[in-house]
C-alpha cells in the first residue's frame, strides 16, 4: 500500500458522498523535496457528517479520533492519516485557541502557519501533480527557508515559534529575516499559552531527529526564560562503554519511547532543579505524577553523584544512588562526569547492578540462619557484599555469611 493507491480509493469512492478531497500540509511538503511522506493531512468540501462515513466504508479504520475543529484522525496500514474540515479561523486573544468556521481551501491554507506547509494538491490532479500555491511555498522550498503567511501567526498562535524552529532543523532550512523578526517581537506571547500546549511543544521537540539543536536554539531566542525553565547544557558530551557521541541527538535517537526521551531531557537538561521549581512546572505544564517522581529522582540522584567519591566509594553506595535509574537515565548524567567518573555509572548499569549473591535460601539455611528478621538482615548485608566484591566466589560469601551470623 503507497500513496497512490490510498489516494485512488479516495477518488474512486468520494463521488458518492459529494465529497472533495485535498492533500494538503506535510505530506505535500515532503513530496517536493523528495521524502516519502507517512503522515497524510486531507482537507475536504462538503457535507461535514459523511466524513466519518466515508472514512469507515473505505478505510475501515479500528478507532477515529474526532475533535471539535472537525478533524478525524486514524491509522491505515503504514500511515497516519487526518481528514480535516476546510476551515477559516478567527483569534479574539494571542495565544487563544481559534474560533473556527467553515471555509474552502483558500481561507484554509490562509489559517496554516508557514508557506511550505500551505501547499494543496487536489486528489483528482494528483498524478499530474497540480499544485496549488497560493503563497509561493514551492519557491521558498527550493530557497530552503521557512517563511510565515502572514504578520500576526505568531501573536495569534505562539506554538508555531517552536514550531519554525522545529521545521528549520528537521529540514535544514534557514528561517526567513521577516519571520526571524517576528518572533522577536512575539515570543513574550509564549507566557500566554496553556502549559498543556507548551508540555506537549517540548514533547513533539524530543521526538524530532534533532533535538538538542531545537532546545539550544529554542535558548538562544530565550524561550523557556519566559516560562521559568532553565535549561542547563551539562560540560561533558556523553559517552557510554567504547561509544564516544560526539553529537547529542545521537542519544536521543536511541530511544522510541517518549517516557525515555523525557528522563534522557530532564537527566541532560534539568536535574539541578530545585523540587519546588519542579512541583510549580510540573503543575504548569499537567506533567503525570510518574514524571514528577522521575525528575525529583534524578535530581536526588544527581546531588548525590556531586557527593560521591568516584574513585574511594563502594559499589554498593553507588547502588543505593542509582538503584531507581534507567539506562537513559544513566546515559544522561554521564554528561556531568568526565570519563573516568562516567566509567563507573557505566559499570553500575552494565555489571553492577546484575549482580546477584551466589548464595540462596536454603545456602543460608545450611549454614543454620534461621527465618525471621536475622535472615532478612543478612540478606540485605549478602547482597552488599558481593556488588561490593564482585569477583567474590561462592566460598567466600559462605565465609562472610557464617563470620556475620556468629558475631
Amino acid at each position: 500500500m503507497n500513496l497512490n493507491n490510498i489516494i485512488e480509493l479516495i477518488n474512486i469512492s468520494k463521488g458518492k458522498y459529494n465529497l472533495e478531497f485535498y492533500l494538503i500540509g506535510g505530506a505535500v511538503r515532503d513530496l517536493l523535496t523528495g521524502n516519502e511522506p507517512t503522515d497524510l493531512d486531507f482537507n475536504f468540501t462538503g457535507q461535514k457528517q459523511s466524513v466519518e462515513k466515508f472514512i469507515k466504508e473505505i478505510f475501515n479504520p479500528k478507532e477515529i479520533q474526532s475533535s471539535q475543529f472537525n478533524t478525524y484522525k486514524f491509522k491505515y496500514n503504514t500511515f497516519d492519516i487526518d481528514f480535516a474540515m476546510c476551515r477559516k479561523e478567527k483569534y479574539n486573544n494571542p495565544a487563544a485557541l481559534p474560533e473556527i468556521n467553515e471555509g474552502n481551501l483558500l481561507e484554509d491554507q490562509q489559517r496554516r502557519d508557514f508557506s511550505i506547509n500551505s501547499i494543496a494538491i487536489n486528489t483528482d490532479d494528483f498524478t499530474h501533480k497540480k499544485f496549488l500555491d497560493p503563497f509561493n511555498g514551492i519557491l521558498d522550498i527550493k530557497a530552503k527557508q521557512i517563511k510565515n503567511i502572514h504578520s500576526n501567526s505568531f501573536s495569534d498562535d505562539p506554538t508555531r515559534i517552536f514550531r519554525a524552529i522545529r521545521y528549520s532543523k528537521r529540514l535544514n532550512f534557514k528561517i526567513h529575516s521577516s519571520t526571524l523578526n517576528e518572533i522577536q517581537i512575539f515570543k513574550d506571547n509564549i507566557a500566554n499559552l496553556s502549559g498543556i500546549r507548551i508540555r506537549n511543544e517540548i514533547f513533539k521537540i524530543l521526538e524530532e531527529n534533532q533535538p538538542i539543536d531545537t532546545l539550544i536554539e529554542c535558548e538562544k531566542f530565550k524561550l523557556f526564560k519566559h516560562l521559568n525553565i532553565d535549561l542547563i547544557l551539562p560540560p561533558y558530551l556523553p559517552s557510554w562503554e567504547k561509544m564516544d557521541i560526539n553529537d547529542r541527538n545521537l542519544i536521543f535517537a536511541q530511544y522510541e519511547s517518549l517516557i525515555d526521551k523525557i528522563s534522557l531531557f530532564l537527566s541532560t537538561f534539568l536535574c539541578d532543579s530545585s523540587n519546588e521549581s519542579i512541583h510549580k512546572i510540573s503543575k504548569d505544564f499537567g506533567f503525570e505524577k510518574s514524571i514528577v517522581n522521575n525528575w525529583i529522582n534524578i535530581v536526588k540522584m544527581k546531588n548525590d553523584l556531586d557527593k560521591f567519591d568516584f574513585t574511594k566509594d563502594k559499589n554498593s553506595k553507588l547502588n543505593t544512588i542509582l538503584n531507581k535509574s534507567t539506562k537513559s537515565i544513566c546515559l544522561g548524567l554521564t554528561q556531568w562526569y568526565d570519563k573516568s567518573k562516567s566509567i563507573r555509572i557505566i559499570n553500575y548499569w552494565n555489571k553492577i547492578r546484575l549482580i546477584k549473591p551466589k548464595l540462596n535460601t536454603d545456602d543460608l539455611f545450611s549454614i543454620g540462619i534461621s527465618e525471621g528478621p536475622i535472615l532478612g538482615k543478612i540478606k540485605k548485608e549478602l547482597e552488599i557484599f558481593a556488588i561490593d566484591y564482585p569477583d567474590s566466589g561462592e566460598e567466600e560469601q559462605r565465609e562472610f555469611v557464617t563470620k556475620i551470623n556468629n558475631s
